[in-house]
């Protein structure tokens, strides 16, 4: 009898099926000459201080440097004391029969540097000397299973990996046991962790903290200029830029005088985009946290789903290159996806056009290729699964597509003494770009119409809409009133101006515009002295609540939370933040359920928190699964709370320590995206989850 052992159960069920092991017993399957086991992931690891016999934190123990390395089965801590998990104690005796009784071994455990280091931790503990070979395969297919049986490898081949691994987990833990006990004797009282990993991890979260809280923002300003030609409008922005408003407007003015936009020089050249490279782990977990907000960890997990389901190749690869013989399969995959209707046009549009092989490089794979779609459609994914499917397939059919070739040009005009400069770009051949079909993200270029060196164009009336509009302003229209404080606020018409903009929007307040008023309330609980004001931003608040605004009554809550801008009064907070929750606010009914899974404001009652974090995801709340997902698992509530605390600074750290521009002289709508985030000056905050308030003027209220 021959033993296979894998590192899961779903896995071992899986060569079962391929090798005729069908039937059922203890801890295995059997059949066939066969008998499949499993792991459970790390069954045996290396034993604490206590079992070399030192107990307690002594400085007359460190340091800790065991002769040689103890093997003992998982333990699970009880109270105090570690003992070891009853569930692994019966598989590792499952184990130690099967191995006494077969003739050989076949390792199956992830074909990596941890599944290896599973296997021989087992192997070892057990003590068991028979000889074992090894299936390594990048996929759980059937027809990868049946080539990796019959291409066994020599086990003695992966002794370098197990070593590898080996000295990975001994370094963990001298460095952890060692570091940790001598901290917490230092600092004479607690118990702090050090770690090989965890603490240099620890000190760059550390170092782009203080990064963050050093950067001072410089406030600039730059002219922005409008033209068209052929019916094709377009606009720059000033090459200079300024760093007082003053300046800035007396520059303006100097170009509006002259009335005419020069053509200085206008230079083309065709740009050609290389296809990216294939996914790795890393690649694949930054890209699905950028598009689909997903954790690293949550990526790993989804990966990992469906490498288990045969659809996907192993998810724990370090290489983006796929090597010879794995590139000749690649024309299969792709008539495959001629199948899967999201991708069946552009399938079949690469089957007949020459592979590119900038992902083919046999000296750049490591343990394992690049990520990729197995010969297996995919059947029964959930949502998160196929999405994450149909990133690795897009990307496939992205590398081995032909390249992407840009028309471009770029523009420097004059006028008034000040050069402006803008970019356009023209597709020429989609290429890979064709598979997505998205646009290209902070591209700022545009289509551009035929320009020609000397010609002048007459200047865009910067100033006409924005007198219509605010005439209707003055006349008494409320929604007027409210666009023009916004624009006062935020700039693109206007000129930013924060008195103007507290008037307005006040006079559309007096007239009951609830978005006005919560628009007031932020600009006077702002930071900035022209505009502070707050008691009376709190009145407006609470105005806006009343009339219905769900933000307002949010940020409310939020304030009597705080107690920065209002007295710190728990209860209070709770009745603003479920009147937001009520009106259907994501945010709130987030907040809310943390409210009473704390018992902040309101009685502590798990239930009720987990129908508000439901609400909550259902309308795509990053965080509400996750509070769901841990209430489910009984986990206690404050560790929650201190855990999410945890991931959201740690989410704010590692956000671009550079802002954009406060303020400037007719922002465009990509900047004017980018400005919502950094509006400190008109009193926004990054969490307040503002409405976004639409950039299109229309004449026709």
């Amino acid at each position: 009898m021959k033993v296979i052992i894998a590192e899961k159960p779903s896995v071992a069920q899986g060569i079962a099926s391929v090798v005729g092991a069908r039937q059922r017993k203890d801890g295995y399957l059997t059949g066939n000459g066969y008998a499949v086991t499993w792991a459970f992931g790390h069954l045996v690891g290396l034993a604490m201080p206590e079992s070399y016999g030192f107990s307690g934190f002594r400085r007359e123990h460190l340091p800790i440097l065991p002769q040689e390395f103890r093997l003992v089965p998982r333990q699970v801590r009880e109270g105090k004391v570690y003992k070891d998990d009853p569930g692994v104690v019966r598989q590792l005796e499952v184990l130690r029969e099967l191995f006494d009784r077969c003739e050989s071994i076949i390792v199956a455990t992830d074909a990596g540097r941890e599944g290896e280091l599973i296997f021989r931790y087992v192997y070892n503990y057990l003590g068991c000397t028979k000889p074992f070979v090894r299936l390594w395969i990048s996929s759980l297919t059937d027809k990868a299973i049946r080539e990796g049986l019959r291409n066994l490898r020599e086990g003695s081949l992966y002794d370098n990996l197990y070593l590898s691994a080996k000295a990975r987990s001994e370094a963990d833990w001298l460095v952890g046991i060692n570091s940790s006990q001598a901290l917490s004797l230092a600092a004479g009282q607690g118990v702090f962790s050090l770690g090989r990993v965890q603490t240099p991890t620890l000190a760059m979260i550390c170092s782009r903290y203080r990064e963050n809280k050093q950067f001072v923002p410089r406030k600039y300003f730059q002219i922005k200029v409008s033209a068209a030609k052929d019916g094709i409008a377009f606009s720059a922005l000033s090459r200079n830029r300024f760093d007082d408003l003053e300046t800035a407007t007396a520059g303006l003015r100097e170009v509006e005088d002259g009335g005419m936009l020069a053509v200085s020089s206008v230079e083309r050249r065709e740009a050609v985009q290389e296809p990216p490279l294939l996914y790795d782990l890393t690649a694949l977990q930054k890209e699905a946290n950028g598009k689909l907000d997903f954790s690293a960890d949550k990526t790993l997990t989804l990966a990992q789903s469906l490498y288990e389901k045969k659809v996907l190749s192993y998810p724990r690869t370090g290489s983006r290159y796929i090597s010879e013989d794995v590139f000749e399969e690649i024309p299969s995959r792709i008539t495959l996806l001629q199948q899967y209707p999201r991708f069946a046009t552009i399938a079949s549009a690469l089957r007949d056009t020459p592979l590119n092989r900038r992902p083919v490089d046999d000296a750049k794979v490591t343990d394992h290729h690049a990520l990729l779609v197995t010969e297996n459609l995919p059947e029964g994914l959930s949502q998160d699964e196929q999405a994450i499917y149909e990133m690795v397939a897009a990307r496939l059919l992205e590398a081995f597509s032909p390249h992407c070739v840009k028309g471009m040009t770029e523009v420097a005009l004059s006028a008034g003494g000040e050069i402006f400069t803008l970019k356009g770009a023209v597709v020429k051949s989609a290429g890979w770009r064709a598979v997505r079909g998205e646009p290209e993200e902070e591209v700022e270029e545009a289509t551009l119409p035929e320009l020609q060196t000397d010609e002048t164009l007459p200047l865009e009336d910067r100033d006409e809409t924005a007198k219509q509009l605010e005439m209707l302003a003055d006349g008494g229209d409320r929604y007027a009133q409210y666009l023009t404080g916004i624009l006062y606020r935020d700039g693109g018409l206007l000129i930013p101006d924060a008195e103007k903009a507290r008037h307005y929007l006040g006079l559309a307040a007096l007239q009951d515009h609830a978005a006005a008023q919560y628009a007031l309330g932020i600009l006077l609980l702002s930071d900035e002295p022209e505009t502070q004001n707050p008691a009376q931003g709190l009145y407006w608040l609470k105005r806006a609540a009343q009339n219905g605004s769900d933000y307002a009554a949010y940020r409310l809550g939020k304030e009597y939370l705080s107690g920065k801008n209002a007295p710190k009064e728990a209860e209070r907070a709770a009745e603003y933040v479920r009147m937001a929750a009520e009106c259907g606010n994501p945010y709130a009914q987030y907040l809310l359920g943390k409210l009473y899974l704390g018992g902040d404001g309101v009685p502590q009652d798990k239930d009720a928190a987990y129908d508000w974090f439901q609400k909550a995801q259902a309308q795509g709340h990053a965080y509400a699964g996750f509070f769901m997902d841990r209430i489910e698992r009984q986990e206690p509530p404050n560790v929650l709370l201190s855990a999410t605390r945890l991931l959201y600074h740690m989410g704010k750290i590692f956000q671009s320590s550079a802002p954009a521009p406060q303020s400037g002289i007719q922002i465009d709508r990509k900047r004017l995206a980018k400005l919502r985030r950094m509006r400190m000056a008109a009193g926004h905050k990054a969490d307040d989850h503002e409405q976004e308030q639409s950039s299109t003027m229309s004449m026709g209220w």
